[in-house]
């Protein structure tokens, strides 16, 4: 089923084997979608997962009538302060940082006093960091300043509070808390490791925060969480799969893991010249002599030499002239000028390559005669 389509997706011939094909269209094999659609689904039924204790539950989206009413959600406006010149003078400064890999530690700083506030939790990055705008909201209410602002490198986290209606847990109780202060509290981006003093003291608190031994402040997972784990997992065993299949050498030869495939589309997109450059089944009279099209495989260069994928990339003298342009990129590149592996390095050579490689596939037709 999903054959018809990968082969449609990089326009190559009908001949290309499936584990080509659906892995230069990086389409991610049937069976392995069907898992991760049912991993996902058990997990948001039961609200838990094996791959987690059993006290860590699933992040549920706020009801709708448990937030705020609109006319009571408050606008954010987008601050961005890259330094601490640039800050405006409030009466009370809060400077957070996201935290470190797990185990993760979410932290806020008070300017003023100096002592830093840490909390561990188990949770994505992400709710990390709102749980600890969330403290610092809580610690501002608490300490009824009248004016306060909460300086975060975390964008993400920003723009989540910007949005009025979202419902993350964490986010509807930043919304409500700040709706409940009797002082303003507003929050700012700051630019992350760039010499701010206030950050970098809340970097230092969230990596001591990290190592805590303490029971966690926070203890559900976003279902991003299981998506990303699946899907991590499922790569694995599709790599295992490309690897083992016998089909498909000529392509696992110039890209030998599923990382560099997707590199390569970070680089250039799919086309019919490329899929015939990555898959051997291409104008060549080694794959026409293949399917009954030319009477023998040999290339009228010589008359001898098997007009290979690989001959007229590397040898053919029809094609001496693009091909010093293309190794002298490469050259100065410091890549290797025919190992795909190597081109994506450098991306002026990849992109050479793929010139190149349509040079010759425009022009063989004319050069066999066929």
């Amino acid at each position: 089923m999903q054959r018809a389509f990968a082969l449609k997706a990089i326009r190559g011939f009908r001949t290309v084997s499936t584990s080509a094909a659906l892995a230069l269209a990086l389409f991610t094999p049937l069976d392995l979608k069907v898992k991760e659609a049912n991993r996902v689904e058990v997990t948001r039924l039961t609200g838990s997962s094996p791959l987690l204790p059993a006290h860590i539950t699933l992040e549920s989206p706020t009801p709708p009538h448990l937030l705020l009413h609109p006319a009571l959600r408050h606008t954010y406006d987008s601050h961005t302060f890259w330094t601490q010149t640039r800050s405006r003078n409030f009466s009370q400064e809060l400077t957070l940082t996201p935290p470190t890999p797990s185990p993760m530690g979410a932290n806020l700083r008070m300017v003023r006093s100096g002592r830093p506030s840490s909390a561990m939790i188990e949770d994505a990055i992400l709710s990390a960091e709102l749980l600890a705008i969330l403290k610092a909201c809580e610690w501002a209410s608490s300490n009824q300043h009248t004016s306060t602002v909460i300086y975060s490198d975390s964008s993400a986290a920003i723009l989540a509070i910007q949005n009025r209606s979202n419902t993350h847990p964490l986010v509807a109780k930043i919304h409500s808390t700040v709706h409940h202060t009797s002082g303003s509290i507003e929050f700012a981006w700051v630019k992350a490791h760039v010499g701010i003093v206030g950050n970098e003291a809340a970097d230092t608190a969230a990596k001591r925060a990290a190592k805590l031994h303490k029971a966690p402040d926070y203890t559900q997972f976003p279902i991003t969480f299981i998506k990303h784990y699946t899907r991590s997992l499922h790569a694995s065993v599709w790599q295992s799969r490309y690897e083992s299949e016998p089909q498909g050498q000529h392509t696992k030869q110039h890209l030998p893991t599923i990382k560099h495939i997707i590199k390569l589309h970070s680089l250039a997109h799919n086309t019919f010249t490329l899929t015939q450059t990555l898959t051997g089944h291409a104008y060549t009279k080694q794959y026409l002599h293949r399917v009954k099209v030319t009477e023998d495989a040999v290339c009228p260069c010589d008359g001898t030499t098997v007009q290979s994928m690989g001959h007229v990339l590397e040898d053919c003298p029809r094609f001496i002239a693009p091909r010093s342009d293309h190794q002298i990129i490469c050259s100065h590149a410091g890549v290797s000028p025919f190992n795909m592996a190597s081109l994506l390095e450098d991306k002026e050579a990849t992109i050479s390559f793929i010139k190149f490689s349509e040079y010759i596939i425009n022009h063989l037709k004319a050069f066999n005669n066929t």
